[in-house]
């Protein structure tokens, strides 16, 4: 049974608010305030009113121009990596308002709490070797593009073109591209995070520097003003040293992209790592800590949470993924918390894009109701009710999520970016790619080689691996 409609039932203070919110008689702004005391959180509230909360309980609907059809029978299986918490309740949470608009349609859940995508490959792997594979699954860029490389999934071109419910526009054009290869396209995006600076802006404030979000809703908070701004707020020596910034190498694409850099092009064949843009943003990255030692060395990070580096004000500026924001708003207590947007490069305003989306296996024995399951999951209403955890690849609920969510303020730039958001391209070799950069950029940011002569013997890797 939907664990939404008997917390409904049961809390008709809630559902009065949603219908005064649907009557006029309250603002959504008012709802959310008030529904955070109410057992029935505010994300699901949101989530229905912003798929036109029905006027009785029970008679839902899928959100604007989405037509459920309750008639419709089946089972089907879905496995995903979720985090522990909010993650997971958001992701049974969708589910649960799923069968509640198609009640016919039995979904058996495989949920793996704390694994990343490529944690699940082995298991999805044997499952599809065992004749029993999961009918749908939770993919990031590289995953989704090693199963369709293997094809065990189904193109989902035919499917968007035939059904009416789904606005393909709707979804900003990094989204669009990300589960694509070979032109088809083989999962619909759920929720994708640029990445930005965290920091304390009681410091800067402090030291008398100009505010980042106030520079970079000017257009001024560049490269260069980023590196200034971490040398006045490093300070000390020793154990007790404060750093003006905090990056982490597994991430390091953001400073390619930031340079107007690429790793890969986009016909798969021409590697650019070697190029000036590409090494040349590795190398602004890696002086950061070797020249002008404003950030720890990887070493120095070594069994430190960068999370508690920035929250104890180890570090003033963190760049990091808008996954974390929530936790920073609610944790961080010694220090104004802010955001801006990323430094601006030669490459504009962007950042590295990471994403997940929803995929049907081949071998799905419905694939019918499983379209119908990863249409609404990363649809208007499941979105909705994932946005607490995750950013919307929809722009018509990055407009809700802007209006209504708590920090809105804070993922505002997070926001702003993604229209110019990159990542490498994903297909069948893209994990030997990332897996070349991810272990040769270590003598760079170590200070053992320059960020010119570690990409040219990594560009030839990659060379060779393209060849093969």
């Amino acid at each position: 049974m939907s664990r939404i409609r008997p917390v409904f039932d049961r809390d008709r203070e809630a559902y009065q608010l949603a219908e005064g919110v649907l009557h006029g008689e309250l603002s959504r702004r008012e709802l959310l305030a008030r529904a955070s005391g109410l057992a029935l959180g505010a994300p699901v509230v949101s989530a229905l009113l912003t798929a036109g909360l029905p006027r009785a309980v029970g008679a839902q609907s899928a959100g604007p121009g989405m037509t459920p059809n309750p008639s419709l029978t089946g089972a089907i299986s879905t496995i995903a990596n979720t985090g522990a918490g909010a993650e997971s309740d958001a992701w049974n949470q969708r589910i649960d308002a799923f069968n509640t608009l198609y009640p016919n349609v039995a979904v058996k859940r495989f949920e793996e709490v704390g694994r990343t995508f490529y944690d699940l490959l082995p298991q999805v792997e044997t499952m599809v070797a065992g004749g029993n594979a999961p009918d749908t699954m939770r993919v990031g860029g590289y995953s989704a593009a090693m199963f369709a490389s293997r094809d065990a999934l189904l193109p989902l071109d035919d499917f968007i073109a035939n059904d009416p419910d789904v606005d393909w526009e709707d979804f900003y054009p990094a989204a669009q591209d990300a589960f694509k290869l070979d032109g088809k396209i083989y999962a619909l995006p759920e929720n994708g995070e640029s990445y930005g600076i965290n920091y304390n802006a009681t410091a800067f404030a402090e030291k008398g520097l100009a505010d980042p979000r106030e520079l970079w809703d000017k257009g001024e908070w560049t490269q260069e003003a980023f590196l200034e701004s971490a040398k006045v707020l490093t300070e000390g020596e020793g154990p007790t040293r404060k750093f003006g910034a905090l990056f982490e190498t597994w991430n390091s694409e953001n400073w390619i992209f930031f340079n107007g850099g690429k790793v890969l092009e986009d016909d798969l064949v021409t590697v650019s790592l070697d190029q000036p843009a590409a090494y040349g943003g590795l190398q602004f990255a890696a002086d950061l800590v070797n020249v002008h030692q404003v950030a720890p060395n990887p070493a120095e990070i070594a069994g430190r949470p960068p999370t508690e580096l920035f929250q104890n004000g180890v570090c003033a500026m963190y760049m990091l993924g808008g996954w974390y924001i929530a936790n920073f708003a609610k944790d961080i207590t010694g220090f104004e918390y802010r955001t801006a947007g990323p430094p601006i490069g030669p490459g504009g305003k962007t950042s590295k894009l990471e994403i997940s989306g929803y995929a049907i296996t081949k071998s799905s024995k419905d694939p019918e109701a499983a379209w119908e399951f990863i249409k609404f999951v990363t649809g208007p209403m499941g979105q909705e009710i994932w946005s607490p955890v995750g950013t919307p690849t929809r722009r018509s609920n990055l407009a809700t999520f802007l209006q209504t969510n708590a920090n809105a303020e804070l993922y505002r730039p997070f926001v702003e970016v993604l229209d110019g958001a990159q990542h490498t391209p994903f297909f069948a070799k893209s994990a030997e790619i990332a897996q070349i950069l991810t272990e040769g950029q270590d003598a760079i940011f170590l200070g053992w080689d320059t960020a010119e002569s570690a990409t040219a013997a990594m560009a030839e890797e990659m060379r060779a691996v393209l060849a093969s």
